[in-house]
């Protein structure tokens, strides 16, 4: 009986400091991603189209030159 129960109180603190231990490391993940993860910007080929890069250019938005038909 006394076995039982012993086993019972260790299994619960077990799964007790499994779940602190996981929980510890996703908050610790949390603040690593929130601290060290940035978006680089990127450099934007049709900055002085008004419609951005989706819409018609009127400028060379890709920076490409185009022989002139003769």
């Amino acid at each position: 009986m006394a076995i039982t129960v012993a086993s019972e109180d260790s299994s619960q603190q077990a799964f007790r400091l499994g779940v602190g231990v996981a929980g510890a490391l996703v908050i610790i993940g949390g603040l690593i991603g929130a601290v060290g993860i940035r978006n680089p910007r990127r450099v934007v080929q049709a900055k002085q189209c008004p419609g951005g890069q989706l819409a018609g250019a009127p400028l060379d938005a890709a920076g490409v030159q185009t022989s002139q038909p003769a």
